[in-house]
C-alpha cells in the first residue's frame, strides 16, 4: 500500500515583451494528486461499501467513486450485480449421515440440527433449509430412479457418536494443555524470582510457551494464569481512525457482520475496548508487514522493512521517524 503522486510541471512559456500587450495575461494551472491503493467492503444485504480510510455510509457501489469528509476520493470499478442479491455463499460439500432432526459428517467434525417445523427461504433461486447453526442446507427435489442402500441411524446412535467425539477432542486437549502447563510452569522455575509484574503477563507466557494463541493474567505475585485464544486470519483486521486516541491500535474485522475492536500491538490480541491515552503513533503487524497508526491524523501506513535496523539486543527501532520513537514487534 505505498504512497503515489503526480508531478506534472507548469510548462514555462517566456513571451516576448509585446505578447502580453497584444494577447492580455494568460493563467496556466496543474494538478498533482497523491494516490494510494486501499481496500473497499460490500455485503449483499444493501448498496454501499465499507472503508477503512474514513465514513462512507452514503458512499453507493453503482457510483464507482465517492468524496471522502476530507476531500479525498475513493475511486473503484463498480460490479453490475442482478437485484436479487444472494444472502447464501457456498461454503463447501460433505458428506454425511442423517436423522429426523441431526446431520453429522462421516469424519465427525461437522454436524448440523434442525428445529421441527424447519424454516425454509428462496435465495438466488435456490431454497435452502435453515439449520439451527445459522446454516443453509440446498433441499434438492429430484424423482426417485432407482433403491439406494442406505441404513438407518439412530438418533442413540448420533448422540453417541457425537458424545465419543466431544471426549476425544476433550481429552486431546487436556493432554496439550498439561503439557503446556508442565513446560510452562518448568520455565518459571528456572527463571529468577522478579517482583516485577506490571509487565504483561500475556507477553510472558507467550514467550516462553512459544504460543500465539494464548492469554493471561498474574492471578498472585508468583502465579500466571492462562487461557486459550480462537487464531483470527489477518486478512479480516484492518485498521480504523477513531476521534480520540488509545493504548491499542482500534481496527475492524471483516467476516459475515462487521465489528470495532482494538489490536494490542505488543500481544496481537483483539480485545472490545481500549483505553484512552495522549496520542501517539503505534506500531503493528498484519500479514508479517509492519504498520505505522498515526493517531493524531488518523492514517494507517506501511513501514518499510528497510527502514528497520536490527540492535544488539535484538529489539527494532525505526530510522524513519523524527521524534525517535521505538518499538518492539
Amino acid at each position: 500500500m505505498g504512497l503515489s503522486t503526480q508531478n506534472s510541471a507548469i510548462p514555462e512559456e517566456i513571451p516576448n515583451r509585446f505578447a502580453s500587450f497584444i494577447s492580455g495575461s494568460k493563467v496556466q494551472k496543474v494538478t498533482n494528486c497523491h494516490w494510494r491503493n486501499t481496500t473497499i467492503f460490500h455485503s449483499a444485504l444493501w448498496q454501499g461499501i465499507i472503508s477503512p480510510l474514513g465514513d462512507t455510509s452514503y458512499c453507493q457501489l453503482k457510483d464507482g467513486r465517492c468524496q471522502l469528509a476530507d476531500g479525498s476520493l475513493i475511486i473503484w470499478t463498480p460490479k453490475h450485480f442482478d437485484n436479487r442479491q444472494c444472502q447464501y455463499l457456498k461454503v463447501a460439500t460433505w458428506e454425511g449421515v442423517v436423522t429426523q432432526q441431526a446431520w453429522m459428517a462421516n469424519n465427525v467434525d461437522f454436524a448440523l440440527t434442525f428445529a421441527s417445523k424447519t424454516p425454509f427461504v428462496v435465495d438466488c433461486n435456490m431454497t435452502l433449509a435453515l439449520s439451527e447453526q445459522g446454516y443453509g442446507v440446498r433441499a434438492e427435489q429430484r424423482q426417485k430412479r432407482e433403491d439406494k442402500t442406505w441404513s438407518y441411524v439412530s438418533p442413540e446412535q448420533l448422540a453417541a457418536q457425537i458424545t465419543a467425539a466431544q471426549v476425544t477432542s476433550r481429552n486431546v486437549t487436556k493432554a496439550v494443555h498439561n503439557a503446556m502447563a508442565f513446560n510452562f510452569c518448568k520455565t518459571l522455575g528456572d527463571l529468577p524470582p522478579s517482583n516485577d509484574h506490571t509487565s504483561s503477563a500475556t507477553a510472558r507466557a507467550q514467550k516462553m510457551l512459544e504460543e500465539k494463541a494464548i492469554t493471561a493474567d498474574w492471578v498472585t505475585s508468583d502465579i500466571i494464569e492462562v487461557w486459550p485464544c480462537i487464531p483470527i486470519p489477518d486478512r479480516m483486521i484492518h485498521g480504523r481512525a477513531t476521534p480520540k486516541c488509545y493504548n491499542t491500535v482500534p481496527v475492524t474485522l471483516y467476516s459475515q457482520i462487521q465489528l470495532d475492536a482494538f489490536l494490542d500491538p505488543k500481544t496481537e490480541e483483539l480485545k472490545s475496548t481500549g483505553e484512552e491515552v495522549e496520542c501517539r503513533s503505534l506500531y503493528y503487524r498484519l500479514d508479517s508487514t509492519l504498520h505505522r497508526y498515526d493517531q493524531p491524523n488518523g492514517v494507517h501506513t506501511v513501514v518499510e522493512e528497510s527502514a528497520v535496523k536490527e540492535m544488539q539486543d535484538g529489539k527494532k527501532t525505526s530510522l524513519t521517524t523524527s521524534r525517535s520513537e521505538h518499538f518492539v514487534p
